[in-house]
């Protein structure tokens, strides 16, 4: 017979002056990635094994004006996630000696899904750009995670990148990602974009 209320201790919910606050936000992306019969060879090619391949695109718009996105194919094979981005950007700068100011593309990966908020010691955050100069944030194992090779194309770069996620999922897993193309004009960073996180903290927080 007792009344239990989560906001109002008063229980006084009709005259609507201590109720809680809802937030309304955007869905989190998601993706179903097929497992590939045969693993790509991270090359920076788009071989074969990639026409089948879902993909996404980063067009979120974090920073700045639009600017360089990308398309991102998606496998997973044995215990590592596989992710091939086309990056359409007409003009390639690696010129700041800030790596996350110079055009690249960042896969942020929670292996275990559990959304935490800080990084937990298994997430990691990888920065890629066009000319392969790789940058990680996480704890060990995750510096030793992450494989990649990048290319020019006429329209811009591709970043292929094998990250190992510490374990061999089964299928139906949920993995934690976001995806990031990074484009710097001039020495500067004047576009971000994302698949899914509006809130450009995906570098501290995994929640989303």
């Amino acid at each position: 017979g007792s009344q239990t209320s989560g906001n109002d201790l008063t229980h006084g919910q009709e005259d609507g002056e201590r109720l809680g606050v809802l937030t309304l936000i955007e869905p989190i992306g998601y993706v179903e990635v097929p497992m590939a019969r045969t693993a790509p060879a991270v090359d920076g090619v788009v071989d074969a094994v990639w026409d089948a391949a879902p993909a996404v695109s980063t067009d979120v718009q974090v920073e700045g004006s639009p600017g360089a996105s990308a398309d991102v194919r998606l496998l997973w094979s044995g215990s590592a996630l596989y992710a091939l981005a086309e990056v359409t950007d007409p003009a390639l700068d690696a010129t700041n000696s800030n790596a996350w100011e110079q055009d690249s593309v960042e896969f942020f990966v929670d292996p275990t899904n559990a959304k935490s908020g800080a990084y937990n010691p298994v997430d990691g955050q990888y920065r890629v750009n066009f000319e392969n100069a790789v940058s990680i944030s996480g704890e060990p194992p995750v510096q030793d995670r992450l494989t990649s090779e990048t290319s020019i194309t006429d329209s811009g770069y591709i970043v292929e990148v094998a990250v190992e996620l510490g374990y061999e999922p089964e299928p139906g897993q949920l993995v934690g990602l976001e995806l990031q193309v990074n484009d710097a004009t001039d020495g500067a960073r004047n576009s971000v974009r994302t698949w899914s996180d509006p809130t450009g903290r995906s570098y501290q927080n995994t929640s989303r």
